[in-house]
């Protein structure tokens, strides 16, 4: 005759694992509790985390700064680009304004490609200088068409 075992599992909100097996016929009972220790960080380490975390957390809002610049450049160009080239807008635009919009973002997007993380000052600055070409350019398209 087999033995027939009923086994138990249950986890505790630490992430103890208790485990009880009962062997039906003689009623004997074994239980084990299971702990994941190994490899978990101590306090210790979690503070040093924590404390590091800190101390790099304005390095990492500059960093962040300096992507976000980036990336409205890079995004700005790519979107003037796109708009000239429109059917909606090329038809509308002088050769001189299209290629001076075209120009200008040509170059901010071979500065960008330059400059992958540029310094968000520099980066914005470029951003400026675009905005005051395109943007005279494309306002005069709008209210032309009203």
């Amino acid at each position: 005759m087999e033995p027939t075992i009923n086994v138990s599992f249950e986890i505790d909100s630490n992430g103890i694992l208790n485990v009880t097996a009962q062997d039906i016929g003689t009623g004997h009972q074994s239980k084990i509790t299971v702990t994941n220790d190994e490899g978990r960080l101590s306090d210790e380490q979690i503070g040093k985390m924590i404390k590091d975390a800190e101390a790099f957390k304005g390095e990492d809002l500059e960093h962040k700064r300096k992507v976000d610049a980036r990336i409205a450049l890079e995004k700005y160009a790519y979107n003037m680009r796109n708009t000239i080239r429109s059917s909606k807008i090329a038809p509308k635009l002088s050769l001189a304004n299209k290629r001076a919009i075209d120009d200008a973002t040509m170059q901010a997007i071979n500065w960008v490609e330059d400059n992958l993380l540029p310094d968000s000052a520099e980066a914005e600055a470029k951003l400026h200088e675009l905005r005051g070409i395109c943007e005279p350019i494309i306002a005069k398209i709008y209210q032309e068409s009203r």
